[in-house]
């Protein structure tokens, strides 16, 4: 079938529904546009968060999964003053 110019199409799936409302929902459940991940919450800004979302192509009414993998080791030292010291020098 032809889709008309009054479709929304979804940046992430490609999928078109016809009006923005529902296309907003759709993201917001399917992608979590707006909403963070629960394993997400309440974690301090410098941890790392990777997020691996599977290319395969979809079935008709399967699932999106995205696995999240937190790493929570001080891997890399924060040091957020030392920067600021750096940036002074190059005057």
């Amino acid at each position: 079938g032809h889709w008309g110019k009054s479709t929304h199409q979804c940046s992430k799936c490609r999928l078109q529904f016809l009006t923005f409302k529902e296309k907003m929902e759709h993201k917001t459940q399917c992608h979590q546009m707006f909403k963070k991940p629960k394993q997400l919450e309440g974690l301090p800004p410098e941890t790392k968060v990777t997020i691996q979302v599977s290319l395969e192509p979809l079935q008709p009414g399967s699932v999106e999964v995205a696995s999240i993998t937190v790493n929570t080791s001080d891997s890399e030292p924060s040091l957020p003053r030392s920067k600021s010291k750096i940036s002074k020098k190059s005057h």
